[in-house]
């Protein structure tokens, strides 16, 4: 029988590129400002959430937001032009979420642009209208830190006369989560050295571990130690 302490030190939650499913947290439902149909301004296609979850469905569009990718032209796309839209997310008691992604599209020659300001949960994010190429498709991250069971987001460009067009939205977790290299009583410390703050997670048999359930604060981008000590045999 011997002593002995695992130290970790994870930087994991600077979020590029494709991301783990094990972050990805689904809203149970959502509800918002509908979107709006071209036709009455001499347009031919109508950009409605016709399933009531196009926005969290997992599909997303091209840069050309009018490829029909199996469903009909432009079915991805969720569009608004003479209103600011709100959208309003409901989960589970208790969720935290770090990251919020909005997937845009940007083709300003038929007058899709980028909204001028996002605001979740209070928090506004002013944007300059380049962040995402023209005539290209992408994802904008939002990076706070929102808890509880509903988030709110409202897009705002305050032109009738530019569309916003939205595929998808995604939100992060920010889960620290593991298993004991060890099946005896171990303690866990998890330290967001970021915040300098640290939680306690008292001698327990169980191999998992999960320093966001424990009340640890962690926003994307920070860093967290997580010390593991206990007797291994």
């Amino acid at each position: 029988m011997f002593k002995s302490k695992l130290a970790i030190l994870l930087v994991t939650l600077t979020i590029s590129g494709a991301v783990s499913a094990t972050n990805l947290i689904s809203p149970k439902e959502y509800t918002g400002t509908q979107g709006e149909s071209s036709i009455p301004l001499g347009g031919t296609l109508s950009y409605f959430d016709d399933t009531g979850n196009q926005l969290t469905d997992k599909i997303i569009g091209k840069d050309d937001f009018s490829a029909n990718l199996g469903y009909g032209a432009a079915h991805e796309w969720v569009g608004w032009i003479t209103t600011d839209p709100t959208i309003n997310f409901i989960f589970d008691e208790g969720t935290k979420i770090s990251q919020v992604l909005i997937g845009f599209n940007r083709m300003e020659s038929v007058g899709i642009f980028l909204p001028k300001k996002v605001t979740i949960n209070g928090k506004v994010f002013e944007l300059k209208g380049n962040e995402i190429a023209n005539v290209k498709r992408g994802y904008l991250k939002f990076n706070g830190s929102f808890s509880g069971s509903t988030l709110n987001i409202v897009l705002e460009d305050g032109d009738s006369q530019k569309w916003i067009f939205v595929d998808e939205i995604q939100f992060i977790s920010p889960t620290i989560e593991g298993t004991a290299p060890w099946q005896t009583a171990h303690t866990v410390i998890c330290e967001n050295t970021t915040q300098s703050k640290s939680v306690l997670i008292k001698a327990t048999k169980s191999s998992n571990w999960d320093c966001g359930k424990a009340g640890l604060s962690i926003n994307s981008g920070d860093k967290v130690k997580v010390t593991i000590e206990g007797t291994k045999y």
